[in-house]
């Protein structure tokens, strides 16, 4: 996070900053998903919303997904906005390797 906060300050334009600190945080968010290892992802988003506050926002898709995960509630899943609820599920399934929403252990 110190590092983002360092190419935060060596670009100008402070938008272009913010946008690349996203895609590099969501690129990264994606391929610790696909490692399916759901500590480490719940380890990375908390190291993040410690660090960054306006960043918490960004992530909620995943952090409910992590959530479903380690608690095995589907409920969370039907109390999201209809939008976000396919996000959601596809990050569930990258995380589980499944094709369902929640699979039997």
């Amino acid at each position: 996070m110190d590092a983002f906060d360092t190419f935060r300050s060596l670009l100008k334009d402070e938008k272009e900053a913010k946008r690349e600190i996203n895609k590099a945080l969501t690129d990264y968010m994606k391929i610790l998903i696909d490692t399916k290892n759901v500590e480490a992802v719940d380890m990375a988003l908390e190291s993040i919303g410690k660090n960054k506050e306006k960043l918490k926002e960004l992530f909620k898709p995943v952090t409910t997904a992590v959530e479903i995960v380690k608690s095995r509630d589907v409920s969370k899943y039907y109390e999201l906005q209809v939008e976000r609820r396919e996000v959601v599920a596809d990050i569930v399934k990258r995380l589980t390797g499944s094709e369902e929403l929640l699979p039997e252990e």
